[in-house]
């Protein structure tokens, strides 16, 4: 496992992400021994890669992983497991983007003030999914600042589209 980075400091994740099929999409949660459960997206891709998705509170914003590199035998899709999504983020369905080729990537990020506007606020990671349409893995997305939700762009509520570079 390569170590946690905010996306603009992710290059090598993204070199193993672009142009690659998603087999398996997982959305997950992870008990803590102390404090909330941490959720997170899992990116199997057909070069054998695996790829974590997750929310950074004190970064106030995502961050990536190489869970395992390229070279591994591509699994079969297994279902989707894990994290209930909220009615707001009921649309986005994971099976819908196996097999599905990613076509770029992009930063979003979050007008900040205060004391958060010297972090990352790197809040979004924008997936274009080839013909399916894009999905965002974000922190923050909708009415909780500190939850990690995978959606699509317009579940976005319009209040905080407003405050996002790059959507």
């Amino acid at each position: 496992m390569t170590a946690k980075k905010v996306p603009s400091q992710a290059r090598q994740v993204f070199l193993n992400l672009i142009g690659r099929r998603i087999i398996d999409l997982q959305l997950k949660e992870r008990k803590r021994t102390v404090g909330d459960p941490v959720a997170s997206l899992e990116l199997s891709l057909d070069s054998g890669a695996v790829v974590g998705i997750e929310g950074n509170i004190a970064l106030n914003s995502v961050v990536l992983w190489l869970e395992s590199g390229p070279g591994g035998a591509p699994q079969l899709p297994a279902p989707a497991t894990g994290l209930q999504t909220t009615e707001a983020a009921s649309s986005f369905a994971p099976q819908n983007y196996l097999g599905t080729r990613i076509g770029g990537l992009e930063t979003i990020r979050r007008k900040m003030g205060g004391t958060l506007k010297n972090l990352p606020n790197e809040v979004g990671l924008l997936i274009r999914a080839g013909g399916k349409g894009d999905f965002i893995a974000g922190l923050g997305l909708l009415d909780d600042p500190k939850r990690f939700d995978v959606l699509l762009p317009a579940q976005i509520p319009p209040e905080i589209q407003l405050s996002l570079i790059g959507l």
